[in-house]
C-alpha cells in the first residue's frame, strides 16, 4: 500500500486544513458584516432584506454557528416565523445589526463594533481571580496592566480557558475586532459562556473603575 502523502498547495507545501478553514469562516465573517453595514445604511431593514440575510446564513453555515452570525440568525429567523415582519421587529433588528457591523444608522460615521459585554457588567472581584487581558489598552502596555491586576491579588493568563474568570477588552480595540488575532480571545470566551461557564467579558473602562475602589 502506498505510504499516505499529504495534500500540497499550489507552492508546493503542505496544506493546512485547520488553517484554511479559518480563513474561509474569517472571509464570510466579513462578508456578513458587510452585509449589515449594506442593509442599514439607509436606516431601515425590511422584510425582503431579511429574508436574504437569512437564506445566506443558511447557505454560509459556519458563519451562522458562531458570534455574531448566530445572533443574527436567530433573531431574524425568529421574526419571520409568522410570515411577516413588523414595525418593532424591524427596528430592533435594525439596531442589533447596526451595533454588530458597527454602523450608525442613519449617520455618516462607522462606531467601533460592538463587543459582546457582559449587560449589565459584573463587579470586579481581585483576589484570587484569574484574568485574561485582550486588545490595546489606555491605561498602559501590557506589563502596566499584567502589574495593577497582580498588585490587587489576581492572576493574569495568556489564554483562555475554562477556570477564567474574566476577560479585559482594551478600550484601544480595533473595529474589527472579531478578526483581528485578540479577538480570538473573546470568540473563545464567548463559547465557553455558550456552554454555561461563568466567564465575564468586560471593558477597559469598567475594569478601570475597578481598579480604583477595590
Amino acid at each position: 500500500m502506498p505510504p499516505h502523502r499529504q495534500a500540497l498547495d499550489a507552492n508546493g507545501q503542505p496544506v493546512n486544513r485547520a488553517l484554511n478553514a479559518q480563513r474561509l469562516l474569517d472571509r464570510g465573517a466579513d462578508e456578513l458584516l458587510g452585509i449589515c453595514r449594506g442593509l442599514v445604511a439607509d436606516g431601515d431593514v425590511n422584510e425582503a432584506e431579511t429574508r436574504f440575510l437569512v437564506s445566506w446564513l443558511e447557505s454560509n453555515a459556519g458563519v451562522a454557528c458562531q458570534w455574531p452570525g448566530n445572533v443574527i440568525y436567530a433573531r431574524a429567523y425568529e421574526f419571520l416565523r409568522d410570515g411577516r415582519l413588523d414595525a418593532g421587529e424591524r427596528a430592533e433588528l435594525l439596531e442589533l445589526l447596526s451595533r454588530v457591523s458597527g454602523h450608525v444608522a442613519g449617520a455618516d460615521q462607522v462606531q467601533a463594533a460592538a463587543t459582546p459585554y457582559d449587560d449589565p457588567q459584573p463587579r470586579i472581584q481581585f483576589d484570587e481571580r484569574v484574568f485574561v487581558v485582550t486588545g490595546q489598552f489606555a491605561y498602559g502596555n501590557r506589563r502596566e496592566v499584567t502589574d495593577a491586576i497582580h498588585d490587587l491579588g489576581g492572576w493574569v493568563r495568556p489564554n483562555v480557558i475554562r477556570d477564567t474568570d474574566y476577560v479585559v477588552v482594551g478600550t484601544l480595540a480595533s473595529p474589527d475586532w472579531a478578526h483581528a488575532s485578540y479577538g480570538r480571545k473573546i470568540e473563545a470566551a464567548l463559547a465557553l459562556r455558550s456552554a454555561g461557564v461563568g466567564i465575564h467579558i468586560v471593558s477597559e473602562d469598567h475594569w478601570a473603575e475597578h481598579l480604583v475602589t477595590a
